[in-house]
């Protein structure tokens, strides 16, 4: 993503944010500041321009009382998802609904992307509003955090094609009938709406209590299943296939793949969740059903290699692996400290340290 769009250090710049931040869209090497959280009106003068304009939303709270669309492509870009990441920028950036409201990224929009962003409060994210308008290709979220994400319009189907999630925090996930879709890295709770004409490729995610049951022919590597259950799970979603996964349990749990799925090989199973002897050693959480942020979901060392090839399975394994913190690929401030006051008219000892997240 580095290569594709210009590092946007005027994220620092624009954005001591308060409880609604400035809004900075650059496009052809030009900057537009927008001072009261209008979102839409964002996206419509971005929908005017010429090529693909980059949005940077301020830390802090975006309310919308009405369903946002996104016309063209651009590239949306937060400040991060997790707190603790983010202090240099009044925290993370979220945006919300006022009774539930959805963000829309529409058919002409191919290839938009989005980055850093949580989506939480009365909220969706979806490609289209109905079946003839759901066919945005290509389009992107990276290291966010979405209470719900469907890739595709709701119960209509989708045309929508290759959308790919990678290092996201995804509470509901429906996959909604787009076809190749690419699950990366991520962590989620359920997943939904697939059928055979889908092709999901889940790659290196990790599920919470996922029953495994609301999908047709999806295709899991290298995943984590954790189970909050301490009998046999019968992995038996229809038409998938397993292989080189991870199953996670309590005290006393087993799995099997069922007749309704394929066992592709190099599945394994382990218990309990923590502990020096469970399947993360050095977890501090007891959950599993919830993902705790900044915990530690290192795999016990005989998974370090259960993976295709030898890799390691779960969030940190892959091509592109789980980047704690969860910040977006541009440079961020992730330090300032200035002095209340001045001395002969000039402030001294302004302190201002810059980082950006590998990819």
């Amino acid at each position: 993503m580095r290569t594709l769009f210009a590092l946007a250090l005027a994220l620092g710049t624009s954005m001591m944010a308060n409880a609604q931040g400035v809004i900075t869209r650059q496009w052809n090497g030009q900057s537009f500041f927008y001072y009261a959280g209008e979102l839409q009106q964002v996206f419509d003068d971005a929908e005017t321009s010429v090529g693909q304009d980059t949005v940077i939303l301020a830390g802090g709270q975006y309310l919308t009382t009405t369903d946002l669309f996104i016309r063209t492509p651009i590239v949306l870009m937060g400040s991060g998802v997790f707190p603790d990441s983010v202090t240099a920028y009044g925290g993370r950036t979220t945006i919300s609904g006022s009774g539930y409201r959805n963000l829309r990224i529409m058919e002409d929009a191919d290839g938009t992307e989005v980055h850093g962003i949580a989506f939480v409060g009365s909220i969706g994210v979806r490609l289209g509003s109905d079946l003839g308008t759901s066919d945005a290709d290509d389009v992107v979220f990276s290291r966010c955090e979405i209470e719900a994400l469907y890739l595709g319009s709701g119960n209509f189907g989708s045309n929508a094609n290759n959308p790919l999630v990678e290092q996201c925090i995804i509470t509901s996930l429906d996959l909604n009938e787009c076809t190749d879709p690419a699950i990366r890295n991520c962590v989620i709770g359920s997943m939904s709406g697939g059928i055979a004409t889908t092709n999901a490729q889940v790659e290196q995610c990790m599920f919470f209590n996922f029953g495994l049951n609301a999908n047709v022919g999806n295709e899991y590597t290298n995943c984590i299943f954790i189970r909050n259950q301490a009998n046999a799970f019968v992995a038996n979603e229809q038409d998938a296939i397993f292989r080189n996964n991870l199953f996670v349990g309590q005290s006393g749990f087993s799995f099997s793949i069922g007749a309704n799925a394929t066992d592709g090989g190099g599945n394994v199973s382990d218990s309990p969740i923590n502990t020096v002897n469970g399947a993360f050693p050095q977890l501090t959480s007891t959950s599993y059903t919830v993902f705790a942020h900044g915990d530690d979901y290192t795999p016990a060392a005989q998974w370090l290699t259960a993976g295709q090839g030898s890799t390691q399975v779960g969030i940190y394994g892959g091509a592109r692996p789980w980047k704690d913190g969860l910040l977006p690929f541009n440079p961020h401030w992730i330090e300032l400290i200035a002095p209340s006051t001045t001395v002969n008219g000039t402030l001294q000892g302004v302190q201002i340290k810059a980082s950006a997240q590998q990819p």
